[in-house]
């Protein structure tokens, strides 16, 4: 939120409608905060979705059967615990600020 009235608060007109404003911006840093996520994770976009999906859905977070489906190289077998740890911390806190904000 202070992000927001930092970066849009002077830029917007009376006339502009601060509802929708913040929806955009919102939507925006959203999307970057997602594919930044798959980037650094190395992520499938489309697998991260459903993980989202089935969030909302069942209020349940990814087991860890689900992270290791959704990245896009099989980590070796030594490092997959704290590789699934990290995704799965990124993913709680993905969810922690773009989706149980708006709930």
């Amino acid at each position: 939120m202070e992000a927001f009235i930092d970066e849009n608060l002077l830029t917007l007109k009376p006339t502009d409608d601060l509802d929708s404003a913040f929806a955009a911006y919102w939507d925006t840093r959203k999307q970057q905060a997602f594919d930044a996520l798959c980037a650094e994770e190395n992520v499938a976009p489309d697998a991260l979705e459903q993980i989202l999906k089935t969030y909302v859905f069942a209020n349940r977070l990814p087991r860890e059967e689900e992270i290791v489906e959704a990245l896009t190289f099989k980590p070796k077998i030594l490092e997959r615990k704290g590789v699934i740890a990290r995704v799965k911390d990124k993913i709680t806190a993905f969810i922690e600020t773009f989706v149980e904000q708006l709930s």
